[in-house]
C-alpha cells in the first residue's frame, strides 16, 4: 500500500504529513469530519474551515509525522511564518486526499474502468 504525504515546512524543518486512516480518525476525534467537510464544500463551493480547525488539521498531521511542536507552536508558525493562505492549501490537500484517496486511487479507478470496457467489448463477464 503506497503512502501519501503532504509537505509543510515549519520552523525551517520539512514535515511529510501522512495521509492515513489514523490522521482522519484523529481529526474526527477533534471534531473535524473530513467527509462532512467535503460534502459541504461540494454543495457550497467553498471549504467550511475555521482558523482553529485549520491549525488543528496541520497540528494533527505534523504530530503524526513525528513533530513535537505544540498546537500553540503550530498556530504561531501559521500566523508568523507559513501564512494563512499557504496553510489553507496544506490543510485542503490533506482533507482532499483523505476523502478521495488521491492520485493512486484515481489511476486505479481509471484502470478498472478500462478493464470493464474491455470486458464489455469482448463479452467477458
Amino acid at each position: 500500500m503506497s503512502s501519501k504525504t503532504v509537505s509543510v515546512t515549519i520552523d525551517g524543518e520539512d514535515w511529510a504529513i501522512p495521509v492515513s486512516y489514523r490522521v482522519a480518525a484523529d481529526l474526527c476525534d477533534a471534531g473535524i469530519d473530513p467527509l462532512r467537510m467535503a460534502i459541504s464544500a461540494q454543495n457550497t463551493g467553498s471549504l467550511p474551515i475555521t482558523f482553529e480547525q485549520l491549525i488543528t488539521v496541520i497540528y494533527i498531521g505534523t504530530k503524526r509525522a513525528g513533530c513535537k511542536l505544540t498546537k500553540d507552536d503550530i498556530g504561531e508558525a501559521i500566523v508568523s511564518e507559513i501564512g494563512m493562505v499557504a496553510a489553507l492549501e496544506v490543510a485542503s490537500q490533506i482533507l482532499t486526499l483523505i476523502v478521495t484517496g488521491g492520485p493512486d486511487a484515481e489511476e486505479s479507478n481509471i484502470s478498472a474502468k478500462k478493464q470493464s470496457a474491455r470486458r464489455q467489448k469482448t463479452g467477458a463477464a
